[in-house]
This record gives structure tokens, C-alpha cells and sequence, in this order.
């Protein structure tokens, strides 16, 4: 289970707690990763902050899928997909629809984690707009456009869409040009970008390209400690080649 935050004579923060999910996550412990961002979601709530308590939410998705991945246990997508639908739900009940973009992402990877191509491009698509309506605001979501472009076209390639590789290209180098903020994220999402190429060119039984791009995601993380849950990802996708 996970520990009590130490936070003496104040109420934790729905921040504090998302946080703690994120890096619990990070670290593979998925399911106490999970426990943290229902406790974060519900601060959030608490405090009046909608989109968090979805974004947090979302988090929670991100674990249990992972531990579906590891396990191999149904019942963790069931999980999995409670957490998105429910991120979907605060964000559709609260009419806040610059908040649809991150629970519609979540969305899209958990019909491609069912197997459910056709919807999961649907899902991305819609997720890409929900961004691009959302970057009018001043402070934009440049690099969150450009990986969810890597990944929808890499989505579409994978269904038999030739021109898709052009459009991932393009979309992985206007992620390089438009890099998150945080150096660590900006790994993530580029050796990310690579990954998801290559499950298509598995897809389409294309190995020695899925190879090249399995590298090339290795190549981006490098020795850096902090990857440890990306280069497991990275070589449990290597030996499906």
C-alpha cells in the first residue's frame, strides 16, 4: 500500500499526491501508483480543480495498463478502462472542454491496448483536435500536438496507410522543434514516437524497419537512469521482432 504523505498541520494537495502517482509509476510500483492518483483526483475535486482531478485520473489509467501489460490480468484493463471513462465523465459533466484532450489520448491507447484500431485512430483524432482547439489559449500544447501526431500516423500506417509515414516524419521532427519543457518528457515522448513505428512495422510484418526504430528509441534514452520503466517497454518490444 502506499505510504501517508507527510504533510503536518495542512491537508495534502491533489498536486502532492499526483506527484507522488507519477513517480510511483515511473518506479513500476504501478498499483500503488494507482491508489496515489485516485487520492490526487480526489483532492482536486475537493479543491475545485476539474481538469486535474481528470488529468489525475488519467494517471490512474496509465498505471493499471501497464500492469495489465506486466500481468497480463484481465481485470487491470477493466481498471484501466473505468479510470479513462470516468476522466471522460468529470470533463463531459463539467462542460470544461479544453480538458477532453488528455482523457480523449487516454482513450484512444486504451482501444489500442484492446486490439480496437479503427476506434483507437477515431479516439486520437479526436484527442488532436481537442488539443489544436485548446492551443488558442496562450499557453498552447505545441509538443503534446506533435506527439499525438507521431502517434496517430503511426496508428494509420500500421492500418495499411503508405502516406502515414510521411505524415510521422513530419510529426516527429515538429516534436523535436517544439520540445516539452521538462527534458525528461521530451525523452519519453521521442524514444515514444519510435516505439509506436515500430509496432507498426511489426504490425505489417516489416522487422528489419521495426528493428532500425527499436534502435533508434534506444538511442534516445541512453544510459539515463531515470528511463527505467521505458527501457523495459523498449526491449519487451524488441523481442517481439
Amino acid at each position: 500500500m502506499a505510504e501517508e504523505l507527510n504533510t503536518p498541520e495542512q491537508e495534502v494537495l491533489g498536486h502532492d499526491y499526483h506527484v507522488r502517482a507519477e513517480q510511483q509509476r515511473e518506479s513500476g510500483n504501478f498499483l500503488d501508483a494507482a491508489i496515489s492518483a485516485q487520492q490526487a483526483s480526489d483532492a482536486y475535486l475537493v479543491e475545485g480543480n476539474i481538469t486535474k482531478a481528470a488529468e489525475a485520473l488519467s494517471s490512474q489509467f496509465l498505471a493499471y495498463r501497464h500492469q495489465f501489460e506486466k500481468t497480463g490480468d484481465e481485470e487491470f484493463k477493466k481498471k484501466a478502462q473505468d479510470s479513462v471513462e470516468r476522466s471522460l465523465k468529470i470533463i463531459s459533466d463539467s462542460g470544461e472542454v479544453k480538458g477532453l484532450g488528455i482523457p480523449l489520448y487516454n482513450l484512444a491507447k486504451f482501444h489500442q491496448t484492446n486490439g480496437d484500431m479503427p476506434e483507437a485512430i477515431d479516439a486520437m483524432k479526436r484527442a488532436l483536435k481537442a488539443f489544436e482547439d485548446a492551443s488558442s489559449d496562450p499557453m498552447g500544447f505545441p509538443a503534446q500536438i506533435a506527439e499525438i501526431k507521431t502517434r496517430l500516423s503511426a496508428l494509420e500506417y500500421g492500418q495499411g496507410d503508405n502516406d502515414a509515414a510521411q505524415r510521422f516524419e513530419s510529426a516527429f521532427w515538429e516534436l523535436s522543434d517544439n520540445p516539452h519543457p521538462d527534458d525528461y518528457a521530451q525523452g519519453v515522448w521521442l524514444s515514444g514516437s519510435f516505439m509506436h513505428m515500430a509496432e507498426a512495422f511489426i504490425r505489417r510484418n516489416e522487422k528489419e524497419k521495426a528493428k532500425e526504430y527499436v534502435d533508434k528509441a534506444d538511442g534516445i534514452i541512453g544510459d539515463d537512469e531515470r528511463f527505467k520503466l521505458r527501457r523495459e517497454q523498449i526491449e519487451k518490444l524488441r523481442n517481439q521482432i
